[in-house]
């Protein structure tokens, strides 16, 4: 079954995954993880806040427009891989 990303399901991820890269930022060292980590977490946040933003604007402009409508599949296909990817990163986190 193929998951479908929800406003409210991004800003769970998105929140997450904030809230994981803080906490590693002050305890990495008492955790053992490296500042890498976090920083390529906050990376992953920063890629899919701006690919889920630039889907949402691409969706409103299509309602206006047949170029943006053009668009929309390119849009939701980036947001999906840097969903996926941030996930990816979050899952990788979690396991070691």
């Amino acid at each position: 079954m193929k998951r479908i990303l929800t406003p409210e399901s991004a800003d769970t991820l998105l929140a997450l995954a904030d809230a994981i890269a803080e906490m590693l930022a002050k305890k990495h060292e008492e955790l053992g993880v490296h500042e890498e980590v976090e920083a390529r977490l906050r990376a992953g946040i920063a890629a899919a806040t701006f690919a889920i933003r630039r889907y949402v604007a691409v969706l409103s402009a299509a309602q206006r427009s047949r170029l943006a409508m053009s668009y929309v599949a390119e849009a939701r296909a980036g947001c999906e891989r840097s969903v996926r990817r941030l996930m990816r990163i979050l899952v990788a986190l979690v396991h070691s």
